[in-house]
């Protein structure tokens, strides 16, 4: 075991960066810093589905979905347009512990900047990531799930540079609220998601000189955190999940109906997809429809785009959550969606629309995480073979002085010195 640390942490969340960009970053004066002067892995295994708030859950539990039971970045609402759905956003929707509230026990504060299911949760200095939908407010509902003192602090002070959600604004607004709360809190963990490069890739896929433009604004933003710490804080950075360009966007759920499952006119079903991504649950209201969808879609899985169906078994294995029977892993190049639409299958290149998404297994090859750890106490240009994303919280916590974290995950004792 490495020696004995007791560090303050800064963790970065670098949403849908990818080990297809790695080569890139060597490039960048702040990326390379992190694979000269600490441990690096562009091979960190994700969670599955790879969708931001599964990921990020698993991240700051170091517990796999089926216990911490975040199997999605929305929970089930059938019919709901998706601009409308309600996301799992409230710490109290985690069921197992986390390494923000193990800190908090050992009187250690926290500051969060947009992090997933982190609403109404006991951080400090807490700006959850949380969105209004229909006729919410959405500056109201920060604050009524966030840290109000903070949160009113940072809107004041910098709400003026952001932009909605367009990128960059969004993310160098977030660094500006945690470049603050560093300044005058100095807190011990500081939480900070960023997600450019994950709106970057869905707009205009995973080949657009808009990603090179993004890396650039990302590599300064991470310069501004570094410059605004001192020798009290190591850096911990990881991704969550790659994305592919997708080529053909599949309403599965319009193949249903158009099979006497579901119906859009009546918002009923007896058996639907809850799509994901790169990935759907099949869910059935009865046995019957069940077995009968299980069969369509076996006999049609190459017209669907459909690579592999997991049964129980199989999700036992990926820790999907127990009461999940099946889901479904699109090939590459494959959007499963889950409105409505004149068509079953829609090619975009067709239609001349280029996007990217995400929600695979994270097996899938050009498709792995990245993980960066810099500062005192971590080895210097050690190249991390394999890891997971369970690691990451363990090992935040060990370096933290924190001994005893119980998670799924392992602390990385080889890249301690």
């Amino acid at each position: 075991m490495g020696k004995e640390i007791d560090k303050k942490v800064v963790l970065i969340s670098l949403d849908a960066l990818s080990d297809t960009e790695f080569e890139r970053l060597k490039k960048l004066d702040n990326f390379s810093k992190f694979i000269k002067k600490g441990a690096y892995s562009y091979n960190s295994i994700s969670v599955y589905p790879t969708q931001t708030y599964t990921v990020h859950t698993s991240v700051i539990t170091g517990d796999y979905p089926d216990k911490h039971g975040i199997y999605n970045n929305q929970y089930f609402q059938p019919f709901v347009e998706s601009k409308d759905k309600e996301w799992f956003w409230y710490r109290h929707q985690i069921k197992t512990n986390t390494l923000y509230d193990v800190l908090r026990e050992n009187k250690r504060k926290v500051c969060s900047v947009l992090w997933p299911v982190s609403g109404k949760s006991r951080i400090k200095y807490n700006m959850p990531e949380i969105v209004a939908v229909k006729k919410e407010n959405q500056a109201l509902k920060v604050l009524k799930n966030g840290s109000l003192v903070f949160s009113t602090r940072c809107e004041l002070k910098y709400g003026k540079y952001r932009k909605g959600i367009l990128q960059p604004e969004l993310d160098e607004f977030a660094v500006m609220c945690a470049v603050d709360c560093i300044k005058r809190h100095a807190p011990d963990l500081v939480m900070v998601h960023l997600v450019s490069i994950d709106a970057a890739k869905h707009n205009y896929g995973v080949e657009s000189d808009v990603i090179n433009d993004a890396l650039i604004a990302l590599d300064k933003m991470i310069g501004d955190i570094i410059d605004a710490c001192n020798d009290e804080y190591t850096f911990v950075m990881f991704s969550d999940h790659g994305q592919f360009t997708v080529e053909k966007d599949v309403f599965i759920n319009v193949f249903l109906e158009k099979n006497g499952l579901l119906s859009f006119e009546n918002n009923t079903y007896d058996s639907y997809i809850e799509c994901m991504g790169g990935s759907g649950v099949l869910r059935a209201k009865n046995s019957e429809s069940f077995s009968k969808t299980l069969k369509l879609l076996e006999d049609n899985k190459d017209m669907l785009g459909i690579e592999e169906i997991y049964n129980r078994e199989d999700l036992d294995e990926l820790h999907i959550n127990t009461d999940i029977e099946i889901i479904i892993e699109a090939k590459n190049g494959y959007h499963l969606k889950e409105g409505n639409s004149e068509k079953v299958i829609a090619d975009l290149k067709e239609e001349n629309i280029v996007h990217a998404t995400h929600g695979y297994s994270p097996l899938k090859d050009n498709y792995s995480c990245l993980f960066f750890a810099m500062g005192d106490g971590i080895k210097q240009g050690y190249k991390i073979d394999e890891m997971e994303v369970v690691d990451i919280a363990p090992t935040v916590a060990r370096v933290m002085g924190i001994n005893e974290f119980k998670c799924d995950g392992h602390i990385l004792e080889h890249i301690l010195e």
